[in-house]
């Protein structure tokens, strides 16, 4: 087993989980850290979620451990939560695996007294490195040089490794482009090769791995995209229209608009063509298993690409009223992202775009005076008309409804006083 020197200050590494390891290394149980919080140590990344794998049985975790609240999480597999001063710490034992006739968990899990037994079932040689203070570094598949050298590498044959877990596919794409790194030729190969076996894996295991991947630096999303297209296209069927001249476009306009998951998906969609009313649009949210939030969200964004431009006021309030401000805001400023990077093209108006940094600007001066849009904002209610001897019912709905655009097109101030006056006077028939 390979060892190095370690490249981490120890003091980056929470108490309790040195504390951890220490009890159970002394109880004669060889444990170490692993998995992505030593890898992003290692990388000079904040770490979170901190796992230990240990040659300790979870029974035996649980008594070395018994003064700390412990949970069962996943004893099939030979995991406890162990909650250290708040801190919870997933201990595993070192286990070696069976077959996965599912293509997702093994049907047998058997637990091992070395790490490199243990590190020999991983996916990624940077996920197979294990660290304690009293060991070092053990590296028994070369991860650490992956890690120096930017490289995703499965452990052993990669085509075992997705036909064990076809999540892995994804996993591979992700950690590539989370961590800007490239993907070893066999290994890509092999995501390539299994991404059709993906349709076993559960829509929300494939949507979040997407959604991680989307929200990616755009450079690197750019640089990962004509290889890993299709597969990403096994997730979303609509994505995997996208080509790889359309998608740097596409990511050119991620750089002007943040990292908002909803925001940049609503980018691709636009520039294929995708409306909120077509069965693409049913397909995306149920690949997606988007919340009833986010689906709303990214129907306005779709709906309101479709929007004439808003050169007067009155206009712009009709848009407020439909959308409201915030979505309003993100609206344009996907329309002046896309603008730039496409330059118009592949899009459903003119070459002679409008400038929607204006309209933002107008956006905000509405906003900040305080303009009436909608029927909440409206200094006249249903009492009000009420007490001026309407009666409830379709016409009193239908009154308020004219005073609101009679404020909108300012033909009268929003004020109680004159609205009142007005409503008299204009609803005298309907009394």
């Amino acid at each position: 087993m390979n060892r190095y020197e370690l490249t981490i200050d120890p003091r980056q590494i929470p108490e309790q989980v040195t504390r951890l390891i220490t009890e159970l290394v002394e109880a004669g149980y060889p444990t170490y850290l692993v998995g992505g919080s030593l890898r992003d140590l290692l990388s000079g990344r904040p770490a979170h979620d901190f796992d230990l794998a240990t040659a300790a049985l979870p029974e035996e975790v649980r008594r070395v451990l018994s003064a700390y609240a412990i949970y069962p999480t996943g004893l099939k597999h030979g995991t406890v939560t162990v909650v250290a001063n708040n801190l919870p710490v997933e201990v595993t034992t070192f286990r070696s695996e069976g077959t996965y006739t599912d293509r997702r968990r093994p049907d047998e899990v058997r637990f091992e007294r070395t790490f490199a037994a243990d590190a020999a079932r991983r996916d990624f040689t940077i996920n197979a490195i294990a660290y304690n203070q009293y060991e070092g570094l053990l590296d028994p598949t070369g991860g650490y040089d992956d890690l120096r050298s930017g490289v995703i590498r499965a452990v052993g044959d990669p085509r075992q490794r997705f036909a064990e877990d076809a999540l892995r596919i994804l996993r591979g794409l992700r950690l590539a482009a989370e961590l800007d790194f490239t993907i070893e030729a066999e290994t890509m190969a092999a995501i390539l090769e299994a991404g059709s076996t993906l349709s076993c894996i559960s829509a929300e295991r494939k949507a979040q791995e997407f959604r991680r991947f989307l929200v990616c630096e755009p450079r690197v999303l750019r640089r990962l995209w004509p290889e890993s297209r299709s597969v990403w296209g096994e997730v979303l069927t609509p994505i995997g229209a996208v080509s790889p001249e359309r998608w740097e476009s596409i990511t050119a306009a991620f750089e002007r608009i943040g990292a908002d998951f909803i925001v940049r998906l609503a980018v691709p969609l636009i520039s294929i063509g995708i409306s909120s009313d077509a069965d693409d649009a049913a397909t995306l949210r149920r690949q997606l298993v988007l919340s009833n939030n986010e689906w709303l969200r990214l129907k306005s964004l779709l709906e309101a690409h479709n929007e004439e431009y808003p050169a007067s006021r009155y206009e712009l309030k009709l848009l407020v009223a439909e959308y409201g401000y915030e979505l309003l805001r993100e609206w344009m400023r996907i329309e002046a992202a896309m603008v730039a990077a496409f330059g118009g093209s592949g899009r459903s108006r003119t070459e002679e775009q409008p400038a929607w940094e204006e309209l933002s600007r107008r956006l905000d001066e509405l906003e900040e005076a305080g303009e009436c849009c909608t029927a909440a904002q409206l200094e006249l209610t249903g009492l009000d008309l009420i007490e001026l001897g309407m009666k409830p019912g379709e016409a009193l709905g239908q009154c308020l409804k004219e005073a609101l655009e009679a404020v909108m097109r300012e033909e009268i101030p929003n004020e109680k006083s004159a609205l009142r006056r007005w409503a008299k006077e204009r609803c005298r028939g309907l009394c």
